[in-house]
C-alpha cells in the first residue's frame, strides 16, 4: 500500500506532457523546442531555423566588393571594407534565445549570437508578478511578445525573446509551460 503512495506524485509536480526530446514547433523561419528536463524545470529554446552566413549573401557583397576595386581604383583594403562589415554583422546577429523556468525559483534567459557572445539575465520567483502574452503593432502587421511582469512597479517589463518574437502558435506552448510552473501550487 505504501509503494503505490509514493508513486503518485502530487499534481503540482506532474510532466507537462511534452514527448520525449521534447516538442519541436517549426513556425515563420523559426524552431522552439520545449523540453521539460525534470517535474521542475522546463527548457524552452528558440532558434533561426537557417542561421550563419549564406551563399547568396556572400556572393553579392563580394561582387560589390570587387566593382569598388574595379570602378573607384581604391585600395584593395577599402574595397573589402563591405565584407569585413557584413561579417561583422552577421556574425552579431542573435541566432538563439533560450528560456529556462525552475519551479520555486525564477526564469533564465539566454541570448547567443553566431560569433559566441552569450547574455544572461534571471528573475527570481518573487521579482516575478505575472507572465503575459501581448500584441503590437508593427508596420502593418501584429508581432506578438511574451513579457515578464515585475513585482515592483519601478522595475520595467522584461520581454521574452526579444530579438528573435516567435509567433503566437510558438509563444503559447511557451507561456502555458512557464504559468504552470511558476504558478501553480
Amino acid at each position: 500500500m505504501e509503494e503505490e503512495e509514493e508513486d503518485v506524485l502530487p499534481s503540482s509536480r506532474e510532466f507537462i506532457g511534452y514527448p520525449p526530446g521534447g516538442l519541436e514547433i517549426r513556425s515563420g523561419g523559426l524552431v522552439l523546442v520545449c523540453e521539460q528536463k525534470t517535474p521542475d524545470v522546463c527548457t524552452y529554446v528558440v532558434r533561426r531555423d537557417s542561421a550563419g552566413l549564406r551563399a547568396s549573401d556572400m556572393l553579392a557583397i563580394g561582387l560589390v566588393s570587387w566593382a569598388c576595386y574595379i570602378f573607384f581604383r581604391g585600395p584593395l583594403l577599402l574595397a573589402l571594407l563591405p565584407m569585413v562589415v557584413y561579417f561583422v554583422r552577421s556574425s552579431l546577429q542573435v541566432y538563439q534565445e533560450s528560456l529556462v523556468v525552475i519551479r520555486n525559483v525564477g526564469i533564465q534567459t539566454e541570448s547567443v549570437t553566431l560569433a559566441g557572445f552569450r547574455r544572461v539575465r534571471s528573475f527570481e520567483c518573487h521579482q516575478i508578478d505575472d507572465v503575459c502574452i501581448h500584441e503590437a503593432l508593427q508596420l502593418f502587421e501584429y508581432r506578438y511578445y511574451m513579457a515578464v511582469l515585475p513585482s515592483d512597479p519601478q522595475r520595467s517589463i522584461n520581454i521574452m525573446f526579444p530579438n528573435l518574437l516567435p509567433k503566437l502558435d510558438a509563444l503559447l506552448p511557451i507561456y502555458h509551460g512557464s504559468r504552470r510552473l511558476l504558478f501553480s501550487k
